[in-house]
């Protein structure tokens, strides 16, 4: 049943209005935020200084980190570099192979080198032994010369030896022939014997006489063709120094197994080693890349096991001496403490790394001391520890 007219006019007014549109969510939220700003802002800022409070060190605390060693694997000859053997993070030890540089050139030089040594060793070997057999000859030659040389000289001797003994007979035989003329010669003379006798021994006489003119001529003949033959008696040979004749070649065979040496030096260079045990904290030359010698290549963080590096403010920087003892814990508050001993101190107050500070971008100022821990521990290099000294 439809209302009538005066049931609608009897109604409220406020029946006729639409109802109020819904507001979206997200816009409810926006407002809710803003309403809530300052407070949030002041929440945020409380805790911020509720953290730096717990994080600053107390009066008897300082923060230090793990001492870092960088080193770096350096090439020790120019070159390109073929290889990088390591990656990032990578542990090696010292002599591991980090890279290599390409040796294509050097080998040649070096194959080179090496015909060049043994034409060298060859050539000298040869000479060596032409000069041995010219010396082998000149040997023969000279003991022939001199077999010849004492085989006549024993004929002259033998030849005196013979004239000699002519001569000492003969005039044996004269001597005795001249007693016996002495005494026929008178009865020859008486007549007493016949003459026949006395002629033949003068004749023999003079005959032994002839003869021994003769031997004197042929002995003194012989005897100076002995002089002569002494005067032209072969020197005794002296053999020439074959290492003298050697010391050229052997000096060039020296400049050619230094050439070898100094390519084989280049060459072992062109692996570039570790220095050092650690881990690979940065690849500086890559491959394909020219190297200089001495330039680096792989740069390797050595971890220390029993030093720390921690910065003293406020009052610590006069309390603490060498000698002081400390407790060293991680930042974080886990694990035992270790043990040590303040063994330097600097002598002078100088910047904090931006690890150690209370708000990285403001500058803060301590004296840096150093702790030798009493027993050595992996650590991590650069890894934030809390030190309290007693």
């Amino acid at each position: 049943m439809e209302p009538t007219s005066s049931d609608r006019s009897s109604a409220s007014p406020l029946a006729d209005l639409l109802p109020p549109p819904r507001v979206a969510p997200l816009r409810r939220l926006g407002r809710l935020l803003r309403r809530f700003a300052p407070f949030a802002v002041w929440l945020a800022a409380a805790a911020g200084a509720l953290l730096l409070y717990v994080q600053r060190p107390e009066a008897d605390h300082a923060l230090g980190f793990g001492e870092i060693h960088e080193v770096t694997a350096a090439s020790g000859a120019s070159g390109r570099i073929a290889t990088v053997e390591v990656e990032l993070g990578q542990v090696v030890d010292a002599g591991d192979v980090i890279a290599t540089l390409d040796t294509r050139e050097i080998e040649a030089q070096l194959r080179f080198a090496h015909a060049r040594l043994e034409r060298a060793r060859t050539q000298i070997d040869a000479v060596e032994a032409q000069l041995r057999i010219e010396q082998d000859e000149r040997r023969a030659q000279a003991a022939s010369r001199r077999a010849s040389h004492e085989a006549e000289g024993r004929r002259l001797r033998a030849e005196i030896g013979r004239l000699t003994g002519l001569e000492t007979v003969d005039r044996t035989e004269m001597l005795g022939l001249d007693p016996q003329i002495q005494r026929i010669r008178p009865l020859v003379e008486k007549k007493l014997m016949q003459a026949e006798r006395l002629e033949d021994l003068v004749q023999a006489r003079n005959v032994l006489e002839s003869r021994l003119e003769t031997t004197a001529d042929q002995l003194a003949a012989s005897r100076r063709e002995l002089r002569e033959w002494d005067a032209l008696a072969p020197q005794p040979l002296v053999d020439s120094d074959v290492r003298a004749h050697l010391v050229p070649l052997e000096l060039e065979l020296d400049v050619q197994e230094a050439r070898v040496a100094a390519l084989q030096i280049q060459l072992e260079s062109a692996n570039v080693l570790a220095p050092a045990s650690g881990t690979v904290n940065a690849i500086v030359g890559h491959p394909g890349e020219w190297c200089e010698a001495g330039a680096p290549i792989v740069e390797l963080v050595v971890p220390s096991t029993d030093r720390v590096t921690a910065f003293l403010t406020g009052p610590q920087v006069s309390a603490v001496a060498a000698g002081t003892r400390a407790a060293v814990r991680p930042r974080d508050r886990g694990g035992a403490a270790l043990e040590g001993r303040v063994v330097t101190v600097a002598a002078r107050v100088d910047s904090i790394p931006q690890q150690l500070r209370l708000v990285p971008a403001l500058p803060e100022w301590g004296r840096l001391v150093t702790i030798v821990l009493d027993d050595p521990v992996d650590t991590v290099p650069g890894e934030v520890y809390r030190v309290s000294f007693r």
